[in-house]
């Protein structure tokens, strides 16, 4: 009686150790599998989080790191496309004026691809006349962060024209440090109706008062 006594409470011992390790292995199983996924691009997986303890905290903070990885991806891509597609050229500075980033439609716009352009002095590619005036606009847009500075002026084209830019600028600092965010349009085309609209006026104005 008392050998079948020890082989009971050894067999209970055994079952009790084996369901503990289940209960402990289990998660670390979700954890390992659905670190795998994230690890392939696979983001906002969600995994078992019912336990109290620390592996269930672990579990809960998983899938809340899931899920923002996920809003994360979600937006890069958005504003990844919306860049791609956008007619403006943004454009990113450094405090110098070294130019940081293109946006991909500044080949649409003015003959160059983005990496053109990067790495090289932005007021190079100013018209000589208007270059001092942008300097200046770049030290008001430096001295006055998070306040929008608008401007005119002419950028070099790849055909060495020269395109008549309509231009917004903010000076940010942020965690990747300070630089100065451009959007930019052509407005050559419109300058040229409204100089033609200017000068049919003028004309009638002379006919009118003959």
């Amino acid at each position: 009686r008392i050998a079948w006594l020890i082989v009971g409470i050894g067999g209970l011992g055994l079952v009790m150790m084996l369901y503990f390790m289940q209960r402990m292995l289990l998660p670390i199983q979700y954890l390992s599998s659905g670190t795998a996924q994230i690890a392939k691009g696979t983001y906002g997986i969600q995994i078992p989080a019912t336990g109290k303890d620390e592996l269930g905290d672990l579990a809960k903070g998983f899938n809340r790191m899931s899920t923002v990885l996920s809003e994360t991806t979600v937006s890069k891509d958005y504003f990844q496309s919306l860049i791609e597609n956008i007619s403006d050229v943004i454009t990113i500075i450094d405090p110098q004026g070294i130019i940081r980033y293109e946006s991909p439609s500044v080949e649409k716009v003015l003959g160059y691809k983005p990496q053109d352009l990067v790495g090289t002095q932005g007021f190079d590619w100013v018209h000589p006349d208007d270059r001092e005036h942008m300097m200046q606009i770049l030290k008001q847009v430096l001295s006055t962060p998070g306040v929008p500075h608008q401007t005119e002026y002419r950028f070099r084209h790849r055909d060495g024209t020269w395109k008549l830019f309509d231009s917004t600028g903010v000076f940010v600092v942020d965690a990747t440090g300070p630089h100065v965010i451009i959007n930019s349009r052509d407005y050559s085309e419109r300058r040229r109706i409204q100089d033609a609209l200017f000068q049919s006026n003028q004309l009638l104005d002379r006919k009118s008062t003959r």
